[in-house]
Protein backbone atom coordinates (compact mmCIF):
# COMPACT_ATOMS: atom_id res chain seq x y z
CA UNK A 1 0.00 0.00 0.00
CA UNK A 2 1.99 3.29 -1.18
CA UNK A 3 1.35 6.41 1.20
CA UNK A 4 -0.07 9.84 -0.68
CA UNK A 5 -0.22 11.55 2.75
CA UNK A 6 2.27 13.87 1.81
CA UNK A 7 1.28 14.75 -1.64
CA UNK A 8 -2.51 14.90 -0.25
CA UNK A 9 -0.91 17.92 1.75
CA UNK A 10 0.65 19.43 -0.53
CA UNK A 11 -2.33 19.28 -3.17
CA UNK A 12 -4.43 20.64 -0.18
CA UNK A 13 -2.46 23.29 0.36
CA UNK A 14 -2.53 24.61 -3.20
CA UNK A 15 -6.67 23.75 -3.01
CA UNK A 16 -7.51 25.59 0.37
CA UNK A 17 -5.43 28.31 -0.31
CA UNK A 18 -7.58 30.22 -2.01
CA UNK A 19 -5.62 33.11 -3.47
CA UNK A 20 -2.83 30.45 -4.48
CA UNK A 21 -4.37 30.95 -8.38
CA UNK A 22 -5.14 34.34 -9.22
CA UNK A 23 -6.38 34.57 -12.79
CA UNK A 24 -6.53 38.49 -14.66
CA UNK A 25 -10.05 40.40 -15.43
CA UNK A 26 -9.34 39.90 -19.09
CA UNK A 27 -9.19 35.98 -18.84
CA UNK A 28 -12.27 35.28 -16.37
CA UNK A 29 -14.32 36.77 -18.87
CA UNK A 30 -13.17 34.68 -21.07
CA UNK A 31 -13.78 31.93 -19.23
CA UNK A 32 -16.66 33.03 -18.18
CA UNK A 33 -18.64 34.96 -20.52
CA UNK A 34 -19.07 37.47 -18.23
CA UNK A 35 -17.78 41.08 -19.65
CA UNK A 36 -15.10 43.31 -17.57
CA UNK A 37 -17.78 46.12 -17.65
CA UNK A 38 -20.32 43.76 -16.02
CA UNK A 39 -17.36 42.38 -13.89
CA UNK A 40 -17.04 45.93 -12.68
CA UNK A 41 -20.42 46.41 -11.93
CA UNK A 42 -20.90 43.27 -9.66
CA UNK A 43 -17.85 44.14 -7.54
CA UNK A 44 -18.79 47.96 -7.44
CA UNK A 45 -21.91 46.60 -5.88
CA UNK A 46 -20.43 43.99 -3.60
CA UNK A 47 -21.82 40.61 -5.04
CA UNK A 48 -17.87 40.05 -6.29
CA UNK A 49 -14.37 40.50 -4.31
CA UNK A 50 -11.26 41.02 -6.68
CA UNK A 51 -7.39 40.95 -5.19
CA UNK A 52 -5.34 43.70 -6.76
CA UNK A 53 -2.04 42.61 -7.21
CA UNK A 54 1.39 45.23 -7.25
CA UNK A 55 -0.12 47.11 -10.36
CA UNK A 56 -3.58 47.77 -8.92
CA UNK A 57 -4.79 45.16 -11.84
CA UNK A 58 -7.63 43.36 -10.77
CA UNK A 59 -7.31 39.59 -10.17
CA UNK A 60 -9.82 36.98 -9.12
CA UNK A 61 -9.16 33.49 -7.08
CA UNK A 62 -10.67 30.63 -7.45
CA UNK A 63 -13.53 31.32 -5.44
CA UNK A 64 -14.72 34.36 -6.95
CA UNK A 65 -14.46 32.58 -10.31
CA UNK A 66 -17.02 30.04 -9.03
CA UNK A 67 -18.87 32.75 -7.94
CA UNK A 68 -18.83 34.84 -10.80
CA UNK A 69 -19.51 31.46 -12.69
CA UNK A 70 -22.36 31.15 -10.63
CA UNK A 71 -24.05 34.55 -11.32
CA UNK A 72 -23.73 34.58 -14.61
CA UNK A 73 -25.78 30.41 -14.88
CA UNK A 74 -28.36 32.16 -13.05
CA UNK A 75 -28.92 35.11 -14.24
CA UNK A 76 -28.92 32.78 -17.77
CA UNK A 77 -32.13 31.34 -16.27
CA UNK A 78 -33.80 34.56 -15.60
CA UNK A 79 -32.92 35.66 -12.01
CA UNK A 80 -32.16 38.87 -11.46
CA UNK A 81 -28.61 40.31 -10.54
CA UNK A 82 -29.05 40.43 -7.06
CA UNK A 83 -30.88 37.02 -6.46
CA UNK A 84 -28.65 35.30 -8.56
CA UNK A 85 -25.96 37.01 -5.93
CA UNK A 86 -27.74 35.90 -3.10
CA UNK A 87 -28.30 32.25 -4.70
CA UNK A 88 -24.31 31.79 -5.32
CA UNK A 89 -23.73 33.01 -2.22
CA UNK A 90 -25.84 30.42 -0.60
CA UNK A 91 -23.77 28.31 -3.00
CA UNK A 92 -20.52 29.11 -1.74
CA UNK A 93 -21.47 28.53 1.92
CA UNK A 94 -21.80 25.14 0.86
CA UNK A 95 -18.36 24.83 -1.14
CA UNK A 96 -16.82 26.36 2.63
CA UNK A 97 -18.23 23.41 4.63
CA UNK A 98 -16.38 21.12 1.56
CA UNK A 99 -13.16 23.17 2.05
CA UNK A 100 -13.83 22.69 6.18
CA UNK A 101 -14.36 18.70 5.61
CA UNK A 102 -11.57 18.32 3.20
CA UNK A 103 -8.78 20.42 5.42
CA UNK A 104 -10.43 18.54 8.79
CA UNK A 105 -10.50 15.20 7.52
CA UNK A 106 -8.72 14.41 4.50
CA UNK A 107 -5.70 14.09 6.09
CA UNK A 108 -4.40 10.64 4.97
CA UNK A 109 -4.84 8.59 1.67
CA UNK A 110 -2.98 5.37 0.65
CA UNK A 111 -3.14 3.60 -2.70
CA UNK A 112 -4.30 0.15 -2.46
CA UNK A 113 -5.39 -3.23 -4.76
CA UNK A 114 -8.44 -1.55 -5.97
CA UNK A 115 -8.09 2.70 -6.13
CA UNK A 116 -7.55 5.03 -3.60
CA UNK A 117 -8.51 4.93 0.08
CA UNK A 118 -8.76 7.83 2.37
CA UNK A 119 -8.70 7.75 6.29
CA UNK A 120 -10.80 10.36 7.80
CA UNK A 121 -10.33 9.61 11.23
CA UNK A 122 -12.77 8.66 14.45
CA UNK A 123 -16.70 9.26 14.67
CA UNK A 124 -18.58 9.96 17.61
CA UNK A 125 -20.61 7.13 18.13
CA UNK A 126 -18.16 4.66 17.36
CA UNK A 127 -15.98 2.29 19.71
CA UNK A 128 -12.44 3.65 20.36
CA UNK A 129 -9.91 3.08 18.24
CA UNK A 130 -12.10 2.51 15.06
CA UNK A 131 -12.15 4.93 11.77
CA UNK A 132 -14.11 5.93 8.92
CA UNK A 133 -12.49 5.32 5.70
CA UNK A 134 -13.62 6.60 1.71
CA UNK A 135 -12.49 4.02 -0.63
CA UNK A 136 -12.66 5.38 -4.00
CA UNK A 137 -12.20 2.01 -6.23
CA UNK A 138 -11.18 2.66 -10.00
CA UNK A 139 -13.55 0.09 -11.41
CA UNK A 140 -16.97 1.05 -9.09
CA UNK A 141 -18.60 3.26 -6.98
CA UNK A 142 -16.40 5.05 -3.85
CA UNK A 143 -17.95 3.66 -0.04
CA UNK A 144 -17.90 4.20 3.35
CA UNK A 145 -16.15 1.80 5.57
CA UNK A 146 -15.43 1.03 9.47
CA UNK A 147 -12.62 -0.23 10.79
Amino acid sequence: MDNLTEELQKVKEILLNRNAILVSMTDISKITGVSARQLRYWEQKGYIESVHDQSENRKYNITAMVKIGMIKNFIDEGFTVAKASEKAQEADQITTALHRVDSEKFNQASVNDTGLEFDLGSVAGLDEGKKLFLNVPTDKDSFFEIR
